[in-house]
């Protein structure tokens, strides 16, 4: 790892209203089988604590530097764990001395899609001894055992397993594999990159993620694994281009950068320091856990996308109707198993409703009216019709056959509030309502009402903050205005528009249907 200037970046994916990846027990049950002794016996191996065999003989890896004679030792060794999982396996060259490791398991169902994860195994600094445990012997170990624990499942995408070498003289050999990559035409669906994963002086789990706008969606699958499956890792978003996801990014693919916290450095990184004493091992499992719960969801297609605008306070006692759009390549469960509602009252325990209605993939409930000054606490499931991946929204719960059994921890709520006296209230020009319909899979309807004649522009602003559409900007007289928008050309997912007259601006949130 290159330690180079970062540009903190103000990424909106953690607020979005979807849960991309679904919890599934297979997976669960993968990532609990990751050992702290395990993942410490393998980090000893590749950082020279322990002899090894390679070729059948006797071998220390007290330095895994690009120009050292132990550096291609270093791959024959990943290259004979990978073919003692039977995976098959290879080498890439590249120039006069590199050497990646490529290991593949080719998708049952869509074979020419793929997802890589991948590590650096070359090491700081030249010399004799670089035993490099944080920087980056623990990325391979998150490679290798994430190999190990899904080389025997139905993968649906294929998986390439990568050991990238040169990393450390300028991300040499992940600029060759990816240049080539795009040169073929791979079609690669997201890069995960492990650097450094093995260090947590403060013992907060906190974590970074480097990525950048154009690798959104696969950054919020990336942390939806991490809310499904409740780990301890909490994380903040950078940007650097010091590893070797950053080739990828340059080719216009999709990838991130899982690496400890940004501000909790290893300070011995590249030196004969880097130990595997410095190395916080309850934090380096839960990082291998991550890992492997991603790319073993992603590979199995444990997708289900939920999508809900959730139902604001107001002094309405009626019935209030939820929306719920699902958004997955599976079937959905039917009759007792079909998406739930769980609603609760000031509280008090949570009672299941079943559509009323549906339409293709949208579903209708129905929550009764309740009295002025309720509160109503409520959670959304789904799961599949083979019953082995359930998703809720907020994200967190589990439990299936019906879903959503096992609550999240979180819910949405609203209040039926007693109107308001505002006879003295100062309010501004313009009031904006909710779009409608929302979610909306075309056209939606922006409404608003100005007590005086102001200009308004009404702009669409997608998850990174970018500004992506404008619905209008010129000089409206006071009433009521209604204008109708289409969003021809715009993905699906969550955005906002944000309304500004003269003396007043305001944001909501809208979502997308395709």
């Amino acid at each position: 790892m290159k330690k180079l200037l970062t540009l903190l970046v103000s990424l909106l994916i953690g607020s979005m209203l979807t849960a991309q990846i679904a919890y599934s027990p297979l997976v669960d049950s993968l990532k609990n089988e990751i050992t702290e002794a395990e993942i410490t016996s393998i980090l000893e191996q590749l950082s020279g604590v322990v002899e090894v065999s390679i070729g059948g003989q006797p071998y220390t890896l007290v330095t895994r530097h690009s120009y050292s004679a132990s550096n291609p030792k270093a791959a024959e060794w990943i290259y004979e764990q990978f073919e003692a999982l039977g995976i098959p396996v290879e080498y890439h060259y590249f120039n006069s001395n590199g050497e990646n490791v490529v290991a593949t398991i080719t998708g049952s169902e869509f074979p020419d899609q793929q997802y890589i994860i991948c590590a650096h195994y070359d090491d700081m600094p030249s010399g004799n001894l670089a035993p490099g445990a944080d920087d980056n012997a623990s990325g391979v170990v998150g490679v290798l055992e994430t190999a190990r624990l899904i080389k025997d499942l139905d993968l649906k995408y294929t998986v390439k397993f990568i050991a990238f070498d040169e990393e450390e003289q300028g991300l040499i050999g992940s600029h060759a594999y990816a240049d080539e990559a795009s040169s073929n035409g791979d079609d690669i669906l997201g890069v995960l990159n492990l650097d450094m994963i093995a260090y947590d002086s403060d013992s907060d789990y906190e974590m970074s993620i480097s990525t950048e706008p154009g690798s959104a969606d696969f950054t919020a699958e990336y942390t939806s694994v991490l809310g499904t499956y409740e780990f301890d890792l909490t994380y903040n978003f950078i940007t650097t281009g010091a590893s070797d996801h950053s080739p990828f990014w340059n080719n216009g693919y999709q990838a991130i950068l899982a690496i400890e916290d940004w501000n909790d450095f290893n300070n011995a990184y590249h030196t004969t320091g880097d130990v595997i004493e410095n190395c916080n091992i309850p934090y380096f499992k839960q990082m291998v856990q991550s890992a492997v719960a991603t790319m073993a969801s992603l590979s199995l297609d444990m997708k289900m996308e939920l999508v809900h605008q959730p139902l604001p306070s107001g002094n309405f006692t009626n019935d209030r109707e939820a929306v719920l759009v699902i958004n997955s390549n599976h079937s959905i469960g039917t009759g007792s198993n079909s998406p739930q509602l769980y609603y609760s009252i000031d509280g008090g325990s949570f009672t299941a409703l079943q559509p009323y209605a549906t339409s293709l993939d949208t579903f209708f409930f129905m929550i009764p009216g309740q009295s002025m000054d309720t509160e109503v606490e409520y959670y959304l499931a789904a799961q599949n019709a083979d019953a082995n991946m359930v998703s809720t929204l907020p994200a967190g719960g589990r439990g299936m056959n019906p879903p959503g059994t096992v609550m999240p921890i979180n819910y949405f709520s609203y209040t039926i509030l007693f109107p308001l006296m505002i006879s003295s209230y100062e309010r501004p020009g313009i009031i904006i309502d909710q779009n409608y319909p929302n979610p909306f899979r075309e056209e939606t309807t922006f409404a608003f009402v100005l007590d005086i004649s102001s200009r308004v522009s009404i702009s669409i602003i997608d998850m990174m903050g970018r500004e992506v559409a404008q619905v209008t900007d010129r000089p409206y007289d006071a009433g009521s205005h209604q204008i109708q928008w289409n969003a021809d050309g715009l993905p699906q997912g969550q955005y906002f528009f944000k309304v500004q007259s003269d003396d007043h601006v305001e944001v909501k949130s809208m979502v997308v249907v395709k």
